[in-house]
């Protein structure tokens, strides 16, 4: 798969993730989760959309590696930007 197109669909994924995990609740029930446990730092990171579509991208493209596309490390460079655009 060609690094660009790669890159459009592992952002694409991942905003699709962020706005579903927005709009059913479950990422502030995550962040309250860890704010609860004492795990601040990744509280802090769920309510940053940069920092959170970051590791969706990481965990879509690591998805990607494990059913058979080549691993891109650009891709985790450039899909995080794209993915807060869309955001």
């Amino acid at each position: 798969m060609p690094t660009l197109y790669q890159t459009i669909i592992v952002a694409l994924i991942a905003t699709f993730i962020i706005l579903f995990l927005g709009k059913t609740g479950l990422r502030t029930k995550f962040r309250d989760w860890n704010d609860k446990i004492g795990i601040s730092i990744v509280a802090s990171m769920l309510d940053c959309d940069f920092c959170f579509s970051f590791w969706t991208c990481l965990f879509v493209a690591i998805g990607f590696w494990i059913f058979g596309y080549e691993p891109h490390f650009l891709v985790l460079l450039c899909a995080p930007p794209i993915t807060r655009y869309l955001l």
